[in-house]
């Protein structure tokens, strides 16, 4: 062999290509711990999508439903009724605390518990250290948690859904003990994850190796990290998904979940941006959560535009909600009680199959993972902005939801939300004046904030200098930086050269201003419609409208194609107002002054 073809065999080897997702789900509903050995035994297959350290791997970890049987078996040990790991507000945790706090762990387990009280939530049991550090590699043993399990059950007190109350439970841990880490808290599912390769979980895990744990739906995630170094808080699956791929718009995906009352996990990665936003939006703004992950990734401006006008009008309303906010190369899979989605975002970069075994439907990174012998059919890949729901549970035969069938479910949902027709009404593309201040005959309110599609909100009344220019936080902090060390700061985030205004050498064109943060990590080049979706400049000034329909008056708002106004005043003595607006109309703008008329 010559010594080209041994470079390229040894790249071959070494490949690395992102991360690994598997869902399995039980075509019969039946609850085997066969389910988990299988999804373990896919994340070995899958193995060369994962990362590694001086031979340790990047993390893993897999969702499994509650085992319900060991937890019977716990209770009766205690004198507790086995029936209570039966009721449907029995919930578990498993909490992660970490090796650096371990003088005051007891502490911490102390206030977790007045956290508990507060909540109206009984502590039944809880069980410490039942996982075997020492199976792992060096640099993760030395920096493993202690794991914490805990079992409660929710009073009927109150009247709020006990999920949502469970979700607000976890918010409040997070904020008073951020160094705890909570891998989930769930009425429905446990998740088990460490920083290692796949052979660890049962052997860091011993529960795992129990037959009594059985699920009927199970996801698997294997991590190849690359902004962020490997950390057990990190692995995935999280609470709700596993993520494969980046979210290129993380600045604006963190600023339109603070805009919708959903605070971002601090200091948390890309993927855990995109967790919680799901959350909230299943939680906070009370969404199903096929309507929570269409939300989040909706088809590109172009395939819209083919679908019925019904269809039209909600994924309008949805972008007015939800800017665009979490493009980039991912492959989503998420399982919320007793349904799995799988996803393709718009880029369509990350694959994703769909495959029937014998006794499973699978969602897969690689189609291979399951032996060909017991594939019932020649697996496919999901399309670009393509999503497939799986609804099962204990006792239910599973059945397969297409992407038409996801869409119509969703128009009936928001039908049913928005009976009245009116949601649809308050988003304007022009300004529908009759007469001065006047807009449809009736007198227009003014706007208490603007909000457009960077997620940004800024209170008129206060107005914030610097956001004025276009600096963020990423800016301050760049300079910072900069100043400190006197060189460039090299990064993977987009552009870290002088803003437009401190270009001295000449005068800047106005799209030197408008910058994007973007994680830049090995992707391919996109077609133009994607990227025209991507990079999208349409805002949309006004009040968000209210998602659920809950609210009896109705928002307006109005899309612009830029954010540039112009202005008549100087402009004026040059060109008539309104050959002015003919320029606003044929880029999709207006004039400054029509605007502020508009809301005021």
């Amino acid at each position: 062999m010559n010594e080209s073809n041994r470079a390229l065999n040894k790249s071959t080897i070494e490949e690395r290509d992102a991360c690994a997702i598997i869902a399995f789900v039980d075509k019969r509903g039946h609850s085997t711990h066969a389910n988990i050995v299988q999804t373990i035994d896919a994340l070995r297959k899958m193995g060369h999508r994962s990362g590694d350290i001086n031979g340790e791997g990047d993390g893993c970890g897999i969702t499994v439903d509650i085992p319900r049987d060991i937890w019977k078996t716990r209770f009766a040990h205690h004198d507790l009724s086995p029936h209570l790991a039966e009721s449907n507000i029995f919930f578990v945790g498993h909490l992660l605390l970490p090796v650096s706090s371990r003088q005051n762990i007891q502490d911490m387990k102390n206030r977790v518990r007045e956290i508990l009280k507060r909540h109206d939530a009984d502590l039944l049991l809880e069980i410490t250290g039942e996982s075997l550090n020492n199976e792992l590699g060096p640099q993760a043993r030395a920096k493993a948690p202690l794991f914490w399990q805990i079992g409660g059950i929710l009073s009927e007190k109150r009247q709020d859904s006990t999920r949502k109350r469970l979700f607000n439970l976890q918010l409040d841990i997070e904020k008073l003990l951020p160094e705890i880490h909570i891998a989930s808290l769930s009425l429905d599912s446990v998740v088990f994850k460490l920083q290692g390769v796949p052979d660890l979980l049962p052997r860091v895990y011993p529960e795992l190796r129990d037959e009594n744990i059985r699920s009927v739906i199970t996801l698997g995630h294997g991590r190849y990290s690359t902004n962020t170094l490997p950390t057990v808080e990190r692995s995935q699956p999280f609470s709700l998904l596993g993520h494969n791929g980046e979210i290129n718009t993380i600045d604006r995906l963190r600023n339109t979940a603070r805009a919708l009352g959903i605070e971002p996990l601090p200091g948390g990665s890309d993927s855990q941006d995109l967790n919680r936003v799901i959350e909230g939006l299943v939680h906070l703004h009370a969404l199903d959560i096929l309507e929570a992950v269409e939300l989040v990734f909706p088809p590109i401006c172009s395939e819209v535009a083919q679908y019925t006008m019904p269809l039209q009008k909600i994924y309008d309303y949805y972008r007015w909600f939800f800017p665009c906010s979490a493009q980039g190369p991912a492959a989503v899979l998420t399982r919320y009680r007793d349904i799995c989605v799988g996803s393709v975002d718009a880029l369509g970069l990350r694959p994703l199959w769909l495959g029937e075994s014998d006794y499973s439907y699978f969602l897969s990174s690689e189609k291979g993972v399951v032996d060909l012998e017991r594939n019932m059919s020649d697996p496919r890949p999901l399309a670009p902005g393509e999503k497939v729901a799986i609804f099962s549970g204990r006792g239910k035969q599973a059945e397969i939801i297409d992407y038409s069938a996801i869409q119509q479910r969703i128009l009936k949902r928001f039908e049913n939300h928005h009976h009245t027709g009116n949601a649809l009404g308050g988003l304007h593309k022009h300004i529908p004046w009759t007469e001065k201040g006047v807009r449809n005959g009736e007198e227009v309110q003014p706007a208490d904030d603007i909000m457009s599609t960077r997620g940004d909100t800024i209170p008129l009344h206060q107005p914030n200098t610097l956001g004025a220019f276009g600096w963020r936080k990423y800016d301050t902090m760049i300079r910072r930086r900069v100043a400190h060390n006197g060189r460039e700061v090299i990064g993977s985030m987009g552009y870290t050269g002088p803003l437009a205004a401190f270009v001295p050498e000449s005068l800047p064109n106005i799209s030197d201003y408008c910058k994007e943060n973007i994680a830049v990590v090995t992707n391919p080049a996109i077609d133009r419609e994607r990227e025209a979706e991507h990079f999208s400049t349409r805002v949309v000034l006004g009040r968000r409208p209210d998602i659920d329909g809950n609210k009896a008056s109705t928002p307006f708002g109005l899309e612009l194609g830029t954010p540039l106004l112009l202005g008549k005043h100087g402009l004026s003595e040059m060109l008539d107002t309104n050959m002015v607006r003919q320029v606003c109309r044929h880029y999709s703008t207006f004039l400054f002054e029509d605007v502020i008329d508009f809301f005021t």
